[in-house]
């Protein structure tokens, strides 16, 4: 059986779509505060607001006052949206919906733990034996969801005009699992699965090893999706999907996360080809910094 739940749903794609459209709005329903206590949130966001200009994502240097309760209601919401639109998947990879999403430890340690990217999402869903590691990494990045995207949209309010041009998100700290193509000005933008945020990144530039050189630089096509294309580095040999959205079959906008999820044949392909796709919440880097991570920010601003 298919274990990709970019396949599942028993109504296919709109059994897909419906669920991730209600996980936008059930995600609606738990701003602005996304499971925090409000006192402390704004100092903290300005403190790790300076150390961005270091590379550092807001999170890494950011403790969330989780209300337990809160989070613990939403994992139960997230539960029964999930077995509500695609029971058969679960129910053939034997998954029980009481067991689905766990907390192996304090609440607010494991989040916290997970926010700044020492521990991985799938952590935070049961499973284990049966679930595809990528499938719980996506149901655990979604779980914190509300979290970062709060803090998004916080960061956002105070600092409007912030610049950012690495290929990890400036709030999670997590690699975009995806891209797409500007109709009007054909700019690039990376997008982040934890927090739904988006920024602008060179075009002619690998956003996972900074690599600027053409000649290592390419793309895949697939025939059935004429309006994405797989970018791939044969400097890292990673690959990045992004949706061109100047070609004719992207008459529309879509959410970014239902074409993340209906594009997973997409992931396929690169793997099948030698590249790997980046995954569901996957860090970029841990902080404090290590080498890589140091030369990788250098490469960045000699570009």
């Amino acid at each position: 059986m298919d274990q990709n739940i970019s396949h599942a749903g028993q109504s296919g794609a709109q059994s897909r779509n419906d669920f991730l459209l209600s996980f936008r709005q059930l995600v609606a329903s738990h701003l602005p505060s996304g499971f925090m206590s409000e006192p402390n949130t704004h100092e903290q966001l300005e403190y790790a607001f300076k150390t961005l200009s270091e590379g550092a994502p807001l999170l890494a240097n950011f403790e969330a006052e989780v209300q337990e309760h809160s989070i613990l209601s939403f994992a139960d919401e997230l539960s029964g949206l999930l077995f509500s639109h695609l029971s058969d998947y679960f129910h053939n990879l034997n998954v029980d919906q009481s067991d689905l999403i766990v907390f192996p430890m304090p609440v607010s340690t494991m989040v916290n733990s997970v926010l700044k990217g020492n521990t991985d999402a799938s952590a935070l869903v049961g499973g284990a034996h049966t679930l595809p590691e990528e499938v719980r990494s996506l149901i655990g990045t979604m779980l914190l969801r509300p979290i970062r995207q709060a803090v998004r949209i916080a960061f956002e309010h105070d600092h409007p005009s912030h610049e950012w041009r690495l290929g990890y998100c400036p709030v999670c700290g997590l690699w975009a699992p995806m891209g797409r193509i500007e109709p009007e000005h054909g700019r690039r933008l990376l997008w982040c699965i934890g927090c739904n945020g988006q920024w602008r990144f060179p075009r002619v530039c690998c956003p996972l090893c900074y690599e600027s050189d053409q000649k290592k630089l390419g793309y895949l096509s697939v025939e059935e999706w004429p309006a994405w294309r797989l970018y791939t580095c044969e400097t890292c040999h990673r690959s990045l999907k992004t949706r061109d959205e100047r070609h004719a079959d992207c008459a529309g906008a879509t959410e970014m996360d239902i074409d993340y999820v209906d594009s997973g044949i997409l992931d396929d392909v690169a793997s099948r080809d030698g590249y790997k796709p980046v995954k569901p919440g996957e860090p970029a880097f841990r902080v404090p910094f290590d080498e890589t991570a140091r030369k990788y920010i250098e490469r960045s601003r000699s570009i």
